[in-house]
Parts: structure tokens; C-alpha cells; sequence
């Protein structure tokens, strides 16, 4: 029965039931936020930020059931019990680093696990706005678009932080400082870069692109408690390579988190040393709260030093599957979270709404005996195929954008 389950989720008739069911639930959730967003929004923009929740959450969970449920896939969390304790109970900037297909769908299963979902904001290019149901979900949730354009982009910051600070769920804003996903090019420009300024090199890492990190840290210093220094990466010697083609052919992938909760006190508030402080934690030549202790409260420092940190810890994992063994972080114990059911409830609930009309009305379209009827239901199951692999082909690391390329030409 499990060899006959397995195979069954790598059929094409499987894929198209699954992206039956995202784009139909998500066109349908799209056209009710934007109802809401101009009879609500207008007069109580509170009210409509609870019940968004709801609504992003149910197309978000949609990629969670993918992970947990259909591929059976694990988000393996590793944080000290004293911090784990604030999870989902307060408002956070996550530090991850960007180095794989769905290393932001970890921070989301975790973001689950902890009840933070659908409040779980994000720091990404603005064509991404213009993607189909996940894009146009963003648009009416807060998330905060960059142009790339440093005087556009901190207006629309500004904007945005002020209203993610009074947000009334506890909210996640994830921050990818890399600016762009690695990619081996990208990595010996951005070494160029750490040469030509005296700066030590990482191995697995780019350099943390400082600005928008210490902007938001001044803007979100009196609002927001903590920062969550978060360090992911996968376990390939017994499970699939972590892609999203992987999860939909119903391949175990497992993510690890090492995650470092620093208060926003501890930050330093300096530009210059903030910055420098999160280069030395990717490098880890020390541990974040030894750091901490030993801050000078200037700011620029800070993100230098973490990234210093998160690439000797990813060295040590990489060669012994520890992320302590080879560095200076402490040991810690794994969060014993399960998966929740509401993703599996909500994917299948409208899977059931929408799969069988749909399903019977492309039928009926194939089977009808007319020419023109059967192309238009061949036509709609290949766009729903294109659709679906599109948007698989956006995380991609051989289709990430070029920001990264020119960092040996230019200074960061």
C-alpha cells in the first residue's frame, strides 16, 4: 500500500488535482480579499487584517500541506527551551540565509508549528507582487515589496514597518540579507567584494548586504522584541534534495534550524557596528551572546558578524551534521513541535469544493464530440500544467535573478 501511495504522487493526474485546487482556492481567496480590502479596510483596517489572516494562512498552508503532508517532509527545529518559549507570543525579525529552493518553506512550516503563519511576513522583490494567488495575496498582506532603488524603497519601508509594528497578531518579518539566492557565481563576486575590502570570505555564504537590515533594526528598535537569528540547512545524506519539484513528487526532505533568539537590547544601535556584528555571526568566530555582552551599542557591526557565524556553522554541519561540532555554538535541543492538522483540513476541504465540479466540467469539455469543446479542455489542463510549474520554476536556483552577478564590479 505504501510503494502504490508513493507512486501514485508522482502521476501527472495527481500534480493536476493539486494545482487544481491551489490556483481555484487562491483565485477565490484573491477576489475575497480585494472585496474586503474596499468595503473593510476603509473603515477598520484592524478587522481586516484579522480576518486576512485567515485568508493568507489558507492559501499559505496549501505549500505546508505540500511539505508536511504530502511529501512528509520535516522542519527539524534546534533552540534553547529558554527561548523557545517566546515563539508565536511576540513580534520578531528572522535572519535566515538564502542558500536553497525552499529554505523559506522550513521558516514556514515552523512558522506554523508556532501559530505565526498568517501573520508571517517577508522581504521580496517587487515582481513578485505580480505572481497569480501567492503575489496578490502578499499585496493585501503587508509584505513589503523592494524595487531594489535604496530612496524608493526606504519610503516604502518607512511605510510598511509602521504598520507591521501595530499589527495585532504576533508577527514574523523574514529578512534573506544575501539580498538574492546563492549561487556559485554570485558567491565569487561577492568574495571579490569581501577581498577588495579587507573583509574575511565565507565559504557557503554571501555577504550580508547591510543597509536594509540596520534600517529596519532603527525602525522596529521600540516595537518589535527580538531578533531571531535563524541558520537552515538540509539533510541530503538521507533524504531528497530540498527543491519543490522534489516535495510534489512526494520526496522526504528535511530541513534543520539552529535558531538564536538575541533581543532587540542586545543589537547594537550603530549602523556601522550592527553591521559588522552580523558578518562576524555568519563567520562565528564567537558565539551571538558572547558578542552581545561585549557590544559596544553601535549598530553597523552586528550583521557582518552574524554571517561570520551562520558559515562556520554551516561548515561544521556540512562535514559532520552538526552545526556545533566544528564551531563555537553551543548544543542545543530539538523543539518538540508536531505538524498541526489545519493545513491537511484546509487543503483537503477545498480540494473537495472545487475538484469534482471542475474535474466533471473538463471532462465533459474532452468527451463532448466537438472539435473546438475538447481543445478548450486540453487547452485549460495545459495552462493549469504551465501555471503550476511556472511558479515551481520561481524557486529555482538556476532561475534566481541576476542581483549578486555585478558585486565584484561594485561596491555592496
Amino acid at each position: 500500500m505504501a510503494w502504490t501511495w508513493s507512486s501514485l504522487k508522482t502521476l501527472p493526474l495527481a500534480h493536476l488535482c493539486l494545482a487544481i485546487t491551489f490556483f481555484l482556492s487562491g483565485l477565490c481567496i484573491n477576489l475575497i480579499q480585494l472585496i474586503l480590502y474596499v468595503t473593510i479596510n476603509p473603515f477598520s483596517d484592524r478587522l481586516f487584517k484579522k480576518i486576512n489572516y485567515y485568508l493568507h494562512y489558507s492559501i499559505c498552508s496549501q505549500l505546508v500541506f505540500l511539505a508536511e503532508w504530502w511529501s512528509e517532509s520535516d522542519s527539524r527545529c534546534y533552540v534553547d527551551p529558554k527561548d523557545a518559549q517566546f515563539f508565536g507570543k511576540e513580534h520578531v525579525l528572522l535572519v535566515m540565509n538564502h542558500t536553497y529552493e525552499v529554505d523559506w518553506l522550513m521558516g514556514w512550516l515552523m512558522a506554523d508549528r508556532c501559530g505565526t503563519l498568517g501573520s508571517a511576513k517577508v522581504y521580496v522583490k517587487d515582481m513578485l507582487r505580480y505572481v497569480p494567488i501567492i503575489g496578490w495575496s502578499w499585496v493585501f498582506s503587508s509584505i513589503i515589496f523592494l524595487r531594489r532603488k535604496w530612496d524608493e524603497d526606504k519610503e516604502h519601508i518607512d511605510r510598511q514597518l509602521a504598520v507591521l509594528a501595530d499589527y495585532p497578531d504576533p508577527v514574523w518579518l523574514l529578512i534573506f540579507c544575501e539580498g538574492t539566492r546563492f549561487t556559485a557565481a554570485k558567491h565569487e563576486a561577492s568574495m571579490e567584494v569581501a577581498r577588495r575590502k579587507g573583509l574575511p570570505e565565507l565559504r557557503h555564504l554571501l555577504l550580508p548586504r547591510t543597509k536594509g537590515f540596520t534600517y529596519s533594526v532603527s525602525r522596529l528598535r521600540d516595537k518589535f522584541a527580538a531578533v531571531y537569528n535563524v541558520t537552515v540547512a538540509f539533510d541530503t545524506q538521507n533524504y531528497a534534495q530540498p527543491t519543490l519539484y522534489n516535495m510534489m513528487l512526494g520526496k522526504k526532505i528535511v530541513g534543520d534550524l539552529y535558531v538564536e533568539r538575541i533581543p532587540m537590547s542586545e543589537v547594537p544601535e550603530d549602523e556601522q557596528e550592527a553591521a559588522e556584528f552580523l558578518h562576524q555571526l555568519y563567520r562565528n568566530k564567537v558565539s551571538s551572546r558572547t558578542l552581545s555582552r561585549h557590544r559596544n551599542k553601535v549598530t553597523g557591526k552586528f550583521l557582518h558578524q552574524l554571517y561570520r557565524n551562520k558559515d562556520k556553522m554551516l561548515t561544521s554541519y556540512l562535514e559532520t551534521g552538526s552545526y556545533s561540532r566544528l564551531s563555537a555554538a553551543p548544543e542545543l535541543p530539538r523543539l518538540p513541535v508536531a505538524r498541526r492538522w489545519f493545513s491537511l483540513v484546509n487543503t483537503l476541504g477545498w480540494a473537495a469544493l472545487v475538484l469534482s465540479p471542475i474535474v466533471r466540467a473538463l471532462l465533459a469539455l474532452l468527451v463532448s464530440g466537438s472539435t473546438l469543446q475538447a481543445t478548450s479542455g486540453a487547452l485549460i489542463i495545459a495552462a493549469l500544467f504551465f501555471g503550476m510549474y511556472k511558479m515551481i520554476g520561481l524557486t529555482k536556483i538556476s532561475r534566481a535573478s541576476s542581483y549578486g552577478h555585478s558585486d565584484g564590479k561594485k561596491s555592496q
